[in-house]
């Protein structure tokens, strides 16, 4: 019998929906905000920024510390904090020990607010993106995974269109903050949180950690 949404559903003041599971089999939290935009967001002439802007916001640092001083934090704490991107998701999520939570918490909020999307940082990417450009063509299955999409969906929907060495190179710190700025906002958030916490401790973390996130728009539902 599969659980009911609704028995897990609590709401934050600002009216953010958060679905608590709490647990107390490990001492660990996972938590993950899941924000509606996606890679059907992309501008057509620059396909590959919502994948660019996640892989950056995660390995560029933020404004208060460097990537490699944010991710020396994370090892002390043991803390794992990923930004995804999908075709019409994105998401940020944390995995730590139950001691840890706050300060992660806070390190996350740090980073989806005042991401630094380092220059050093974007290089290495798109060095990185070049190489796999070079590869993508050494086995069959990724041809007919990009053809089959490209003949299915069309080169100008979203799920055809193919990243190249100009668009990637054409991506700027400044496209990858506007993007993040807004996506990932307030008003356009899911939350889930799974583990060892008490829910109306929980409710009050996130209600204080979200105080000062601005609450923008809520992203337009991708094409058919």
């Amino acid at each position: 019998t599969p659980p009911k949404a609704k028995d897990f559903r609590r709401t934050l003041p600002d009216g953010t929906p958060v679905y608590m599971a709490p647990s107390k089999e490990f001492p660990l939290v996972n938590l993950t905000l899941t924000f509606k935009g996606g890679a059907y967001m992309d501008p057509k002439d620059i396909p590959g920024l919502t994948g660019a802007m996640a892989a950056m916001m995660r390995s560029g640092g933020t404004a208060t510390m460097k990537p490699a001083e944010f991710d020396e934090k994370l090892d002390f704490l043991a803390t794992n904090i990923v930004i995804g991107a999908r075709d019409t998701t994105c998401t940020a999520s944390i995995d730590c020990l139950s001691a840890n939570f706050d300060e992660s918490l806070t390190l996350l909020m740090d980073m989806l607010l005042r991401p630094r999307f380092d220059e050093g940082k974007m290089k290495i990417s798109v060095d990185e993106s070049m190489e796999g450009m070079k590869q993508r063509n050494d086995d069959a299955d990724p041809i007919l995974s990009r053809e089959w999409n490209m003949a299915l969906y069309g080169e100008d929907h979203f799920e055809g269109r193919q990243a190249t060495e100009a668009s990637i190179r054409a991506i700027t710190r400044d496209d990858m903050k506007a993007f993040a700025a807004r996506v990932f906002n307030a008003g356009n958030v899911i939350v889930s949180v799974s583990g060892d916490f008490e829910v109306k401790d929980m409710l009050a973390k996130l209600e204080k950690a979200f105080a000062a996130w601005p609450s923008g728009e809520r992203m337009a539902d991708p094409p058919a």
